[in-house]
């Protein structure tokens, strides 16, 4: 399978492959971008709400995409929302994947996952 093959068969918007051939062509020639990558970002994309909005809509065509630099898109991440019960502050950090730390100068405890 090309790399074109592997892109096309995930990207969710099935119209105009010819124009996205040329299109994947042309910006492989230009730019020389990771296959892996874009892939990785059509993936991310694919449940973001631009591309889930109205059922898919909104989805850009796969030539509009490459042509765009579609693959250097910063992918939309879900925030979680933690409080520190101490002082109420919504200003938290991530720590070690379990626990969270509270940066309020006069707080820093750590945020429990709730």
């Amino acid at each position: 399978m090309t790399d074109f093959e592997q892109f096309w068969q995930v990207y969710p918007k099935k119209l105009s492959k010819i124009d996205a051939l040329k299109a994947w062509g042309q910006m492989k020639k230009r730019y020389k971008f990771d296959t892996d990558k874009a892939i990785a970002v059509v993936e991310a994309q694919k449940k973001s709400k631009a591309w889930l909005k109205d059922g898919g809509e909104f989805i850009p065509y796969a030539g509009t995409w490459l042509r765009a630099g579609g693959w250097e898109n910063e992918v939309e991440s879900k925030k979680e929302t933690r409080v520190c019960a101490n002082c109420e502050s919504k200003d938290v950090v991530a720590g070690d994947g379990r626990r969270w730390w509270c940066k309020n100068s006069e707080c820093r405890r750590i945020v429990r996952g709730y």
